[in-house]
């Protein structure tokens, strides 16, 4: 796509994942360390990659003009909100 024209849209997409500490509020010691352990069981076996990819994504999307026009409007597709 031509640069310096206004021909595209450069859009950046950042997603990042709970920074909330496993467990809730309310939860005992035992509790907490219960989930934590489980967290840490479901992740062995797991590649750093694997890891990185359910905690941070980028992603830049260049859309000409007319699919930027599209997609703004229903980012997620047909299915998604209004």
């Amino acid at each position: 796509m031509p640069r310096g024209r206004g021909a595209f849209f450069l859009v950046q997409i950042e997603a990042i994942a709970d920074p909330s500490p496993p467990g809730g509020t309310g939860e005992s010691d035992d509790e907490r360390e219960e989930s934590f352990a489980s967290l840490v069981k479901a992740m062995e076996g797991m590649s750093g990659q694997e890891l990185q990819d359910q905690v941070y994504r980028r992603l830049n999307l260049t859309l000409c003009n007319p699919c930027f026009a599209r997609w703004i409007d229903r980012p997620v597709g047909a299915g998604g909100p209004e």
